[in-house]
């Protein structure tokens, strides 16, 4: 009797073990190497996703030796504009860890949203959304920063800027700064869409505004103090 029983806890240890393996999320060099494809589908066993196109190794702050991975889905058309989703994930290197075996934390998915009534979808330049706005809304605030940048649409600017750059100089510079700095993350509050402009981390150039009757378009830049 007492063999039975411990035959029976040894297999249900092995087994645990086994299973424990089997499910252990991949580690940083596991994924390098392979074709972006392969690489998609390892990082993302489990979840429903389109195929990855892109990843990309993102810098962030945070503790040293973490690492940052986004990938990005195929596209879909959505009338005038494009939408995809981006996965998140990071590993994390183990204290005395060799580079690369930091292991995968779960990922995370994000909506981007892109205008491309010309260019393939592929190669538009995305908006990432806030969680409670539709792709429709995203394309929609995206397509009125456009036209602030353009003079389409008649706006008064209320320009501030810590940084002493010189964009509250004129309309033209802000008007500039609108064409040439991508959306990088839009949301709306209250019906006030707000939107940072420039690269994550970096100075941001915020873009506020009234949708959809603007009549003042509130620019501030500044330098965002450290997580």
């Amino acid at each position: 009797m007492w063999a039975d029983t411990s035959e029976f806890m040894l297999s249900a240890i092995l087994a645990i073990l086994l299973s424990t393996q089997t499910t252990a999320s991949p580690q940083l060099i596991d994924i390098e190497g392979l074709s972006t494809e392969k690489a998609g589908d390892l990082v993302l066993a489990g979840f429903e996703h389109r195929p990855i196109i892109a990843i990309s190794q993102q810098k962030i702050f945070g503790p040293p030796g973490m690492v940052e991975l986004k990938l990005a889905e195929s596209p879909e058309r959505r009338g005038s504009g494009c939408e995809r989703r981006v996965w998140t994930t990071s590993f994390l290197l183990p204290i005395e860890g060799r580079i690369g075996t930091g292991r995968m934390q779960p990922p995370y998915a994000s909506r981007e949203v892109a205008l491309s009534s010309n260019l393939p979808c592929e190669l538009a330049i995305y908006s990432e959304l806030s969680a409670e706005l539709s792709v429709e809304r995203g394309v929609e605030l995206v397509a009125a920063l456009k036209s602030f940048a353009l003079e389409a649409t008649a706006v008064r600017f209320r320009c501030s800027d810590s940084t002493r750059s010189g964009l509250c100089r004129d309309d033209e510079r802000i008007r500039a700064a609108l064409r040439d700095l991508r959306a990088w993350h839009v949301k709306e509050n209250s019906g006030e869409a707000v939107m940072w402009l420039g690269e994550p981390q970096q100075t941001v150039t915020e873009v506020r505004f009234i949708f959809p009757d603007p009549q003042v378009v509130k620019i501030n830049r500044f330098v965002p103090a450290p997580p």
